[in-house]
């Protein structure tokens, strides 16, 4: 590790914290616009070699003070991660990330400096103590909780006060525990989705720092791999499972009660309303968090408890939930009471999930899951259940793969349900309020639920690319398709004299099957009268099972002197939504088996004759939106690129007359 000197501020390299004589500060802060970098700090020594001309005395106020503070208190090394590590090198940054919290851990006093806090004359909710950045961002978590010692400097460097002093306000502020603060208490015997709480509202710069700010409170190490975005939470996740056998890491998001899960779907069932998985289009659908947002303060409720007492619980939940529930204990005798336990391993197929299962059946209507977790709530003894629906396109061969939610009517609105012991109350859940309008409810359609042991694969974690499941079958699952014409070609063809007669812009099938506008562009050259139309639609036919279709169609417009013809020349490219199929096209006859760009070899085809060709490639784009509560591309709409090339005796002709021209006019520019 870098450390500065405090008389001289210069860097100083120790192989471990053990070896610096004295021990050494370290400081916590805000960065604040450009810092002094690790290489300004090098500069500065070249440049300020004598005794009397310190580099101190030439750097950047925050490094300066923060040096002439640990000097002032006996230290004559200090750590600043804004100059003490060198970030061109990947490696030296890796192992610093890696081995902050230890550094933090064994410094002999952490300074932490609020740039925003002139005193702490008043210390409320309004405070500028309380409200100080400092306690928002992602860093300062284990900045705040791994050393012994912190001393917090106002903005003017002056002390205000230490982490003993005023650890009842930090637990009001932070939400950690004091005995945490004090290291009363092990960070081991917080649960997972306690420890995720703690970072729930802070944030970052980069979207990679949300899990790298994390590892050291949950001891984990893992390479940093800036660029790879929200896969590092998942990947944090992924190691911190390695570790430990705590499932509260699955309890985030909102939980509903049993009962009413079952009258939801009871109700769906009788309207023959949809009930499906999220189907890839949402995070909430695989089952570990895509972020530490998503662990609320409900999350704190949560702490882990034996899988026996869990399974006891369910069972007797299961036996309460007549006339809903027709339940079938298909467990061993000697399974509560034994030494089963959970198993969760990370595969290709998802995460191969060993632990208690409720099936629900309705028959041969419909079925979903309750995965039983080794977490309770620690107000109510409510047991926590994960909803599992089979999702559809995913496992191969006997590896069947379940998303974690549920979905009524094609929105999302459950993924935990709380097993309630009879007699336990609930005012927290979401679904307390339509509970009692359910009660009376008959229940013709009960369900039949079995409890066992089983081993399923779980989705949990989407996968690193976001093209993973762009081919021609997934493409039959959107709702839409945008068309857009790739800059690069329309440029090209004015290059051989077509202009467009209108600003090329996104192309919209659903509003065009709609009547909003037409899906035509039109490419002319003015000179000759040449001119030809790229034309898309949703196509009419019912090819299918009813589904509607995208098309494209290219018209070629013969100048004066040609016979009058309008060759249409092709359609379609995508299956999307069912229905919406009405639209009425003035068209020739076309045959839907040979003219679906879905059937065109690499999506490729030319129109036209040997004198004029027109060459359209199709390609699908990632122009994903990201939910901005998720790390999953919204894919309700998708983007078609085509790119156009043209060809045959005549256009190329006109190229060559253009370039000719295009030349003269380079070179006489130029002169």
């Amino acid at each position: 590790m870098w450390l500065l000197s405090t008389d001289r501020a210069e860097l100083h390299y120790f192989n471990k914290p053990e070896d610096v004589p004295g021990g050494y500060a370290i400081l916590s802060h805000v960065w604040q616009g450009k810092e002094q970098s690790f290489q300004d700090i090098q500069t500065l020594r070249t440049m300020h070699t004598l005794p009397e001309d310190p580099p101190r005395a030439h750097a950047h106020p925050k490094v300066r003070n923060c040096c002439v503070l640990a000097a002032r208190h006996g230290y004559r090394w200090i750590w600043d991660d804004t100059c003490c590590i060198d970030k061109t090198s990947s490696a030296e940054l890796s192992e610093a990330i890696n081995s902050m919290f230890m550094w933090y851990a064994k410094s002999d006093v952490c300074y932490a400096y609020l740039y925003d806090v002139p005193d702490i004359n008043r210390l409320d909710m309004e405070s500028p103590f309380y409200t100080s950045r400092w306690f928002t961002r992602g860093w300062t978590l284990q900045e705040l909780i791994a050393p012994t010692a912190v001393v917090f400097v106002s903005q003017d460097w002056d002390v205000l006060g230490t982490k003993t002093e005023l650890v009842h306000h930090l637990q009001a502020i932070t939400g950690v525990d004091a005995d945490i603060l004090l290291r009363r208490r092990e960070l081991a015997e917080v649960s997972i989705a306690q420890k995720m709480s703690w970072a729930a509202t802070r944030v970052t710069t980069k979207v990679e720092d949300e899990a790298y700010c994390l590892m050291g409170i949950f001891g984990v190490n893992m390479p940093t791999i800036y660029g790879e975005g929200r896969a590092a939470f998942y990947r944090l996740q992924e190691e911190i499972m390695k570790l430990s056998g705590d499932q509260t890491i699955f309890a985030w998001g909102d939980p509903y009660e049993l009962p009413d899960i079952l009258s939801r779907v009871q109700d769906h069932l009788e309207r023959g309303a949809e009930l499906s998985d999220a189907g890839g289009r949402t995070d909430r659908e695989f089952l570990l968090a895509s972020r530490p947002e998503k662990f609320s303060s409900i999350a704190t409720l949560y702490v882990p408890t034996p899988i026996q007492t869990a399974l006891m619980t369910a069972k007797e939940v299961c036996l309460n939930s007549s006339p809903q529930l027709t339940f079938q204990d298909t467990l061993p005798a000697n399974t509560v009471s034994g030494a089963q336990g959970c198993e969760f391993v990370v595969t290709g197929h998802g995460m191969r999930s060993t632990l208690p299962i409720i099936q629900v059946s309705y028959s041969d209507k419909f079925d979903f899951l309750i995965a039983v977790l080794g977490c309770r709530n620690q107000e109510t003894n409510a047991v926590l259940g994960l909803l599992l629906l089979r999702a559809p396109n995913a496992g191969v061969g006997d590896h069947v793969a379940y998303g974690a939610s549920m979905l009524f009517d094609g929105a999302i609105e459950a993924r935990l349900v709380q097993l309630k012991p009879a007699g336990d109350t609930d005012s927290d859940s979401p679904a307390s309020d339509s509970q009692s309008s359910n009660s009376d409810r008959s229940h013709a359609c009960a369900a039949n639920a079995t409890l066992s042991w089983g081993t399923i694969y779980i989705l949990h974690r989407p996968q690193p690319d976001v093209l993973q499941n762009f081919g021609i079958p997934s493409l039959a699952k959107q709702r839409n398709a945008i068309v857009v014409f790739s800059r690069w070609s329309v440029a090209e063809l004015q290059r051989w004299g077509f202009v467009p007669d209108s600003e090329p812009r996104e192309i919209d099938l659903w509003r065009v099957a709609r009547g909003r506008y037409t899906g035509s562009l039109t490419f002319s050259d003015s000179s000759s009268g040449e001119k030809f139309t790229i034309t898309v639609d949703r196509c009419p036919c019912p090819t299918g099972k009813g589904q509607s279709w995208a098309r494209a169609f290219v018209a070629i417009s013969l100048p004066e002197g040609h016979s009058d013809r309008a060759e249409r020349m092709a359609t379609c490219a995508i299956q999307l939504d069912p229905g919406s199929s009405q639209a009425s096209m003035v068209d020739p006859p076309k045959d839907c088996s040979v003219d679906h760009i879905a059937l065109w070899k690499d999506w490729t085809r030319t129109f036209g004759d040997s004198d004029r060709e027109v060459r359209l490639s199709f390609s699908v784009q990632d122009r994903s939106e990201w939910d901005p509560n998720g790390a999953v591309a919204s894919r309700r709409s998708i983007y078609l690129v085509v790119d156009i090339k043209l060809g045959g005796a005549v256009y190329v002709a006109m190229r060559a007359r253009n370039a000719s021209t295009e030349c003269r006019c380079e070179y006489s520019s130029a002169s």
